[in-house]
């Protein structure tokens, strides 16, 4: 069976391929609680669209328009 700790890294990992520290936000069922390894929620609350590596932007170009509809709606600034 994986370690809590194996699981941590591994679900942070996959959020590695996010592109907003805000979409890399999980839920862990087990306890009830979430998962922020990117600090996404602290992100959400100062108004700021952080990436959690620029480098994804490059693989969807449409990363960038989900950033321009995000800035709107929140009125965050970005990162």
């Amino acid at each position: 069976a994986a370690t809590r700790a194996a699981l941590e890294a591994a679900f942070r990992e996959a959020c590695r391929d996010r592109d907003l520290t805000c979409n890399a936000i999980g839920w862990d069922p087990l306890d009830d609680s979430l998962v922020d390894p990117w600090n996404g929620r602290r992100d959400l609350a100062d108004r700021r669209l952080a990436a959690v590596d620029v480098a994804t932007f490059g693989d969807d170009p449409l990363r960038l328009l989900r950033v321009a509809r995000f800035r709107a709606a929140l009125g965050a600034e970005v990162d």
